[in-house]
């Protein structure tokens, strides 16, 4: 890492070792390595980051090396015996500049995030064979030309030029191996049994501990190796693959800044086999409950890779809810109380990264909210399929539910779909509600983009005034009679905007007016006769012929509303025809997020307004 540091680094290890019979064992064990803190500096978003208390512990580690008997093939294993424990701590500390929002603008803040990590190892496995050359010696490595075995001259003892008691048709490049591998021994165990200069029968060293029954395990290489080195420079030598395959268990406990983002475990198994890799690994929460089962396959060699997310049924319920059971650090305000949600995908990624494949999210039953927005019951059906950087449908898209309330509550709404990005078709086969008894639907059309639609017609039929009224909770007016109409609808670089919107009450129309003993008709009653109260008489009985409604909506969510209605009060100047116009202006964003949708605008105060009745 460039422009990093690391402060006080410390390794440390006990190694003994084995080599008889061409055959080498040797152990490491109580292994430990440790770094203080490693500061990172120069990577772009994380200067001032560091590692600390990196530690590794490593219970015990055996290597083995042994030879066919051609001497044409040598073979290092290194594995971690059974019952054994190898694991890795760290604690990293990464500070960001972080954008954040407020209600007048954006600045940059400082975030610490702090993960202590936790890497336990189990069943680690290393085996790699070595084609070895009968031929061509070691560079500057040669054996004792005296074939009687005697020691050479001088008196520092050299292993790599001793003689040792072998057939001269063996010191070859695979011996010199052995050479190597005994001198490098020697040099970093400083083991006083493994005396290299004396004949290859005293340089023994018991080593039981992970192999069972070491004196069959010699054997058995004895037998491996002996005979001998056939010179054919046309045999064939068929080298097994590099392996190393192990099981492994992580723990991530993530904090940002004050929070305790919670735990995050991975159990898994890596394997390596040639230029193969291969990784299963399940993620779970601090509960242990698994939400994500992820294989991985990738050649080195070809650079294609293969990633499938099993499919898994996340199961919800009010004692398990995403929110504090599944992701209790969830940083959006959504939650799911009921029903199952079933994910699944298959990855394939070629050299040029070119991604491929398939994901599929069903749900059932899925109850909850969104930022006090609800939703029940919802039933989907999502297959689609990636090919490069575009997505296709590989079904109709469907979603539905028994209510979806945004402001506006809507009972069974129904979607159904599909696309094909690389073409830009987009084909909108279903689109339904019932809304305040009627129905909102929309004619089947296909459009070629998703954040410029020139017009999408929303079909209005049958909408109950009367039960906008209750919904609204409107205790002072009553409001009865059906509307009609059509809701053109658009997008504007992905922003919703509506032209030209008409909504009619049927005929014969219904009844406006206020609710004998609500506020309003106390109020009326109270005043005198000359009071302009006693023009808002006109709605004690009000029969409208027809209320048109026309509005505009913009892309900042300001609704432009007109509003015309005409009818008489029977009971108000022998029945005379009165108009009322009423013009609206308000924000419809902040409307839906108030539960008293209608109380909340100015509409009804516009309509006192007009009758002269001031609260």
């Amino acid at each position: 890492m460039p422009n990093s540091l690391i402060k006080n680094f410390n390794f440390r290890t006990n190694m003994v070792a084995t080599w008889a019979n061409n055959l080498l064992v040797a152990k490491m064990a109580k292994n430990n390595i440790s770094m203080d803190n490693v500061d990172v500096q120069s990577i772009p978003g994380f200067q001032k980051s560091q590692s600390k208390n990196v530690n590794f512990q490593l219970d015990s580690l055996v290597g083995l090396y042994t030879q066919n008997k051609q001497g044409t093939v040598g073979t290092f294993t290194i594995y971690q015996p059974a019952d054994t424990k190898a694991s890795l701590s760290s604690e990293f500390v990464v500070n960001r500049q972080e954008e954040t929002h407020s209600n007048t603008n954006r600045h940059q803040s400082l975030s610490r995030y702090r993960a202590d990590l936790g890497v336990k190892v189990n069943n680690f496995y290393l085996s790699q064979d070595l084609k070895l050359d009968d031929d061509t010696p070691l560079e500057n490595v040669k054996p004792n030309a005296d074939s009687t075995n005697k020691a050479p001259s001088s008196k520092v003892c050299n292993p790599i030029i001793v003689s040792l008691h072998t057939p001269p048709c063996k010191r070859t490049r695979a011996y010199s191996v052995e050479e190597l591998i005994k001198h490098n021994v020697y040099l970093t165990t400083a083991v006083t049994q493994l005396n290299v200069c004396k004949r290859m029968s005293l340089f023994t060293v018991p080593l039981r501990e992970g192999i069972h029954n070491p004196d069959a395990f010699l054997a058995k290489s004895v037998s491996d190796t002996s005979g001998n080195i056939n010179h054919n420079k046309e045999i064939d030598v068929t080298l097994k693959p590099l392996i190393i395959r192990s099981d492994y268990g992580i723990v991530f406990n993530v904090q940002r800044n004050q929070l305790n983002l919670g735990k995050i475990y991975s159990d898994g198994h890596v394997q390596l086999l040639g230029n193969e890799l291969t990784l299963n690994n399940q993620f779970k929460n601090s509960r242990k409950a698994l939400f994500a089962d992820i294989d991985l396959h990738s050649n080195f060699d070809s650079g294609n890779s293969h990633i499938k997310l099993q499919r898994h049924t996340f199961n919800f319920t009010p004692e398990q809810d995403l929110k504090s059971y599944y992701i209790p650090v969830l940083p959006i305000d959504l939650n799911i109380t009921h029903g199952q949600l079933t994910t699944s995908a298959d990855i394939h990624i070629n050299k040029d990264a070119q991604i491929t494949g398939s994901i599929g999210l069903s749900s059932k039953g899925i109850t909850g909210a969104y930022e006090g927005y609800r939703f029940g019951n919802v039933h989907s059906n999502v297959q689609l399929a990636l090919m490069a950087s575009n997505l296709k449908t590989q079904a109709p898209l469907e979603i539905s539910a028994d209510y979806l309330d945004v402001g506006i509550p809507m009972s069974n709404p129904r979607f159904v779909a599909d696309f094909d990005t690389a073409k830009q078709y987009y084909h909108i086969a279903h689109g339904s509600t019932e809304l305040y008894g009627g129905n909102v639907t929309i004619t089947p059309l296909t459009i070629t983009s998703l954040s410029n639609i020139k017009e999408v017609p929303l079909k209005v039929t049958g909408v109950d005034l009367k039960r906008v009224m209750a919904i609204a909770d409107q205790d002072n007016i009553e409001l009865t009679g059906k509307v009609d109409g059509v809701i053109p609808i658009a997008l504007d670089n992905g922003s919703i905007v509506i032209r030209n919107a008409s909504l009619d009450t049927r005929k014969p129309g219904g009844v406006l007016r206020y609710i004998e003993g609500s506020s309003i008709d106390k109020k009326i009653k109270a005043a005198d006769a000359s009071s302009p109260l006693n023009i808002a008489k006109v709605l004690e009985n009000y029969h409208y012929n027809s209320i048109a409604l026309a509005f505009d909506y913009a892309k900042n969510g300001d609704l432009s509303l007109t509003t015309e209605i005409k009818g008489q009060n029977p009971d108000f100047q022998n029945g005379r025809p009165i108009h009322l116009n009423v013009n609206l202006n308000d924000n419809i964003p902040k409307l839906l997020r108030s539960k008293d949708m209608i109380y909340s605008s100015n509409l009804v105060a516009q309509i006192k307004q007009q009758l002269g009745i001031q609260e």
